[in-house]
């Protein structure tokens, strides 16, 4: 054989080789060695490896050839043996429970510091026996609306001031104060002026004066309603904000008043209205606004609201000392606001209004002596929404009189056992949110009558119809 034959057999043999199943045509040629391949492992599932003649918990498994193995998975499920099933489902099932979510978080409040005492009205409210006679607000005149004609003290009391229209002969405008109860005035005070404090007992008011010249507030006259004579001027305005604040009587014969000093700090100062002499001073943890801050009907324990830990503040007015705390537990929503923070008549109780997320209102209640959470409240409902002019309302949360629930908005009275509105009381104008005030259980104070000339008096409720709605 030549060499140029024995080159083309190399070559065709190279070549056959590329074509599967003819390389054993070529003499002489043996073809590639057979390499060992992977036996198939069963699929892990679980952690558990089940081998082809393994059973798990007593389930049958198919050791047939592959090729022997019809798809077809209801006659597969029949061939299970179905009770070992599931005894494998329930033990999975148990395993995901195990291993499930944690449990809710505990949303039992967190109270610190006390025992207490409960400090309630100096003068408890008594029943009104002659619900009889008015006394007329400012007339109003074409185009002008009086801003805010009457105030009513913060706190639990029967006594308003009204602004008058004051002598034909001198004119002029003058502050009423009348006991509502006793329908009787206790004093006037010859200076309309602008925001004023009326004291729970009728016995002082108070006016905020500028510095002369000034739009900015030089502090708060205090006047002896009896007489109508001033006493002294309260420097009430301090600390970094002065503009930021509240300012109210406090126990018989003083007056605080509540000034931002930074964020969520505030500085109270606490005066003897007489003599002018400053009580007390001490530093708080508050979010500044009415709404936030409250006081006990006797005046002797100051509250405050931290929005941002969601902590009730409780300090003694006389010494600045704080003497509890209560962190509430609230389910999370995006955003809360308080609305109200307010003492039962008798000071046994506090009670805290929250809007949750703008969709719901929830109100607690604690018992003062043990700072212990006695009610939880989830209303369904924003009460916010439910109402108009809702910013504006002076006196948005009370207690009613025998602290069976609370009166929101001038309207909405709700159950203390149930958290339940029971009974909607209708706005006397649906424009004004005139406030209303109990002087007993049966018994409002409230606007009547119709622009230009709109009267204050007593209503007697229908206790009736009130009870049997309560019960529904």
């Amino acid at each position: 054989m030549s060499c140029r034959q024995c080159l083309f057999l190399v070559i065709a043999s190279m070549l056959l080789s590329t074509l599967p199943g003819c390389c054993c045509c070529v003499r002489g040629f043996r073809g590639p060695m057979p390499q060992p391949q992977p036996q198939p492992q069963p699929f892990p599932q679980d952690g558990i490896v089940v081998g082809p003649k393994d059973k798990l918990d007593g389930i049958k498994v198919d050791d047939r050839k592959p090729e022997d193995k019809k798809v077809d998975g209801i006659k597969l499920l029949d061939k299970l043996d179905k009770d070992a099933l599931n005894k494998l489902i329930d033990k999975l099932n148990k395993k995901d429970k195990k291993d499930g979510p944690p449990p809710p978080v505990d949303l039992e409040d967190v109270s610190t510091g006390g025992p207490l005492v409960a400090d309630p009205m100096r003068k408890p409210l008594a029943r009104v026996t002659d619900a009889k006679g008015s006394v007329l607000v400012p007339r109003e005149e074409p185009g002008v609306i009086q801003n805010d004609p009457f105030r009513f003290p913060w706190t639990p009391s029967p006594v308003v001031a009204v602004l008058s229209e004051g002598d034909k002969k001198g004119g002029g405008q003058a502050w009423q104060v009348w006991d509502m109860q006793a329908m009787k005035q206790l004093g006037a005070v010859d200076k309309p002026g602008g925001t004023i404090y009326v004291s729970p007992d009728g016995l002082y008011l108070g006016i905020e004066v500028y510095k002369p010249g000034t739009v900015h507030v030089a502090g708060v006259q205090v006047y002896n309603v009896a007489d109508g004579k001033p006493l002294k001027l309260l420097p009430t305005r301090f600390a970094v904000d002065s503009t930021i604040g509240t300012t109210d009587f406090a126990g018989p014969g003083q007056m605080y008043s509540l000034q931002a000093s930074g964020t969520n700090a505030a500085l109270v100062k606490l005066w003897d209205v007489k003599t002018g002499e400053q009580l007390s001073s001490f530093n708080v943890t508050a979010w500044v606004d009415r709404r936030t801050v409250g006081q006990s009907p006797g005046g002797r324990y100051l509250v405050t609201w931290d929005t941002f830990k969601r902590i009730l503040h409780i300090y003694e007015f006389a010494t600045g000392k704080e003497v509890r705390t209560i962190q509430l537990k609230l389910p999370f929503v995006q955003f809360s606001s308080c609305q109200g923070i307010a003492f039962s008549d008798d000071g046994k109780e506090l009670a805290i209004w929250l809007e949750m997320g703008g969709t719901s209102s929830r109100i607690r209640v604690y018992d003062v002596v043990t700072g212990k959470r006695t009610f939880d409240h989830d209303l369904g409902q924003s009460l916010a929404n439910k109402t108009q002019f809702a910013m504006f309302h002076k006196m948005p949360f009370l207690w009613l009189p025998d602290a069976s629930g609370w009166f929101v908005y001038g309207q909405f009275m709700i159950d203390k056992k149930r958290g339940n509105v029971f009974w909607t009381m209708p706005p006397q104008d649906p424009k004004i949110p005139w406030p209303r005030r109990f002087v007993d259980n049966d018994h409002i104070v409230t606007v009547m009558g119709k622009a230009p000339q709109r009267r204050l008096e007593i209503v007697t409720l229908p206790r009736e119809e009130i009870e049997a709605a309560r019960k529904k």
